[in-house]
């Protein structure tokens, strides 16, 4: 070994190397290395796993493979939650579309009825005023068309009299729910003119069976 600079032993693990006066008597093995007297030497282990730039850069490369990873679940998360929003949105809208349908159906039946039936209808609020009502009996008022009596009472068409009888006729019908049907009334104009009705008020029920 005389004359070499520097030395390179392989013990297992370890790498060593000598340098300053000429090794005499060196051995070495697998835990250590043992010199004479004079002799300067170094043992340098190579560095541990997690402490080389492979480590550092796998470390990394996996973080942002994670990172990646969750937004993609992320961006997939929106996308299904927009899809079942879609989904919703598109049954809504034939949900909708048909109940719009079966409306227009229904007024349009009731409208044919109204409009061309003999008999005197109409319907109330609770404050008995009129929210419709058929052309006739639009017409035996003296209305030009059902539209002028929207909102308007039997005071605005009869004698104080007959008015007063017919609203405490329909408050009772609402008060108790019973229909009151059959009644001959006495209309007295604001002409003077004296009239007679055949009459029958029914309560009017919304979907929940609330008199409305």
């Amino acid at each position: 070994l005389a004359g070499l600079p520097a030395l390179a032993l392989d013990p297992g693990k370890l790498l060593a190397r000598f340098s300053g006066d000429p090794v005499r008597g060196l051995t070495c093995d697998a835990a250590a290395v043992r010199h004479t007297v004079g002799v300067v030497g170094a043992i340098e282990l190579p560095p541990r796993f997690q402490e080389t730039a492979w480590f550092y850069a796998l470390c990394g490369l996996s973080g942002l493979t994670l990172l990646l990873g969750a937004c993609r679940w992320r961006d997939g998360l929106m996308v299904r939650r927009q899809r079942k929003l879609q989904a919703a949105h598109d049954l809504l809208e034939v949900e909708v579309a048909k109940r719009t349908n079966e409306l227009a159906y229904e007024e349009g039946f009731l409208r044919t009825l109204l409009d061309n039936l003999p008999d005197k209808i109409y319907f109330k609020d609770t404050q008995s005023r009129c929210v419709r009502t058929s052309k006739a009996h639009a017409q035996t008022l003296g209305a030009g068309s059902p539209a002028e009596l929207l909102g308007r009472t039997d005071f605005d068409y009869f004698g104080e009299k007959h008015a007063r009888q017919a609203f405490a006729d329909e408050q009772e019908v609402m008060r108790t729910g019973q229909p009151l049907l059959g009644k001959v009334e006495q209309e007295d104009r604001p002409d003077g003119r004296v009239t007679w009705a055949l009459t029958s008020k029914i309560p009017w029920r919304d979907k929940t069976g609330e008199i409305i």
